[in-house]
This record gives C-alpha cells, structure tokens and sequence, in this order.
C-alpha cells in the first residue's frame, strides 16, 4: 500500500492511525485507509477503521452502507459468463499467482492498473465488451478513464510488458 511517497504495510498505517494524537492526522489516515478498503474491497480494513474511529473517542460508522457496491457478495454469482470461461480460469489463476487479484479475482492493483490489466485480459479472451464485464465483476464505473489515467503514468509501459508476458 502506497502511504505518504512510500510503500508501506497496511498494518503500518493502521498503527499510526492508532498512535496519532491530533483529529486532523486521525482523520487523514481514516480517509486514506477507507479509500483503499473500498478499492480493495478489504472488509477487515473498514473494521480497523471502526477501531482507529473508537480509540481516539470518535463515534463508528452507523448505519446502512451507501451503496450496494460496499456489501459483501459472493463472487461467483456476480461474474459475467464472459469471464467465467476454462480460459478465462487459467488467466485469473495467472492474476492470482502473481497478487494482482484475490482470491474472489477482486483487483489489488490501483483503479488504473486494474484497468491495464482488465485491458489484456479482454484482448487475450476477445472480449468487445471489455469495460461492462470488468465494470460488473468489479462493481467499478468509468474504468475506460481509469485505463486513460494509465497510459498517462511512467509505470503503464512497465506493467503492460509484464501483463502481456503473463497473461497470454
């Protein structure tokens, strides 16, 4: 996880947020750590956040969530049958080996990385369709400006290389 101009442990952070003593740093690390849970989809993070919120005195997060897109689900009846075919198997097995999806094939990649990713994975499987299957499985909008945002970075070159020599 990226933090500050460093990659760092989650639980790093999580300690930090912890140990910090001003509302503004609390408040910084909590929106931090939020946005990476919901990236991530990590659920175990948005209950750290609960703890980090109750050991400085902050009330937890209440109520329903805001959108369906933060409750939990079951992978398999939220994959398009476009990628849920033998070849589609062995690709996400390949993401899954290298740590650039879970388990659940749920990115652990940035929004413009996944989008590279979700690019080749498309022109391997000739998938027209690419950004609606990946939008759906990853319950994300926009990825076309996520994959645009990409090719924009100094580190796109790189992965893409390693996404074709991988995912083939």
């Amino acid at each position: 996880m990226y933090y500050g101009t460093r990659v760092r442990p989650v639980a790093d952070v999580v300690a930090e947020a912890l140990e910090a003593e001003d509302a503004a740093s609390v408040n910084r690390y909590i929106t931090f750590l939020m946005a990476h849970a919901f990236d991530t989809n990590d659920h175990l993070l948005r209950r750290k956040c609960n703890e980090i919120k109750q050991a400085h005195g902050w009330q937890p997060f209440q109520g329903p969530p805001a959108s369906e897109n933060n409750l939990p689900r079951d992978a398999k009846e939220a994959v398009p049958a476009l990628l849920d075919t033998p070849r589609a198997h062995e690709l996400w097995q390949k993401a899954v080996a290298q740590g650039w999806v879970d388990a659940e094939w749920q990115p652990l990649l940035s929004r413009p990385m996944a989008a590279l990713l979700a690019d080749r994975m498309a022109e391997v499987l000739g998938i027209a369709t690419k950004w609606k299957a990946f939008e759906q499985l990853w319950r994300r909008k926009n990825m076309r400006n996520d994959y645009n945002t990409a090719l924009t970075q100094q580190q796109c070159d790189d992965y893409m290389k390693k996404f074709k020599r991988i995912i083939s």
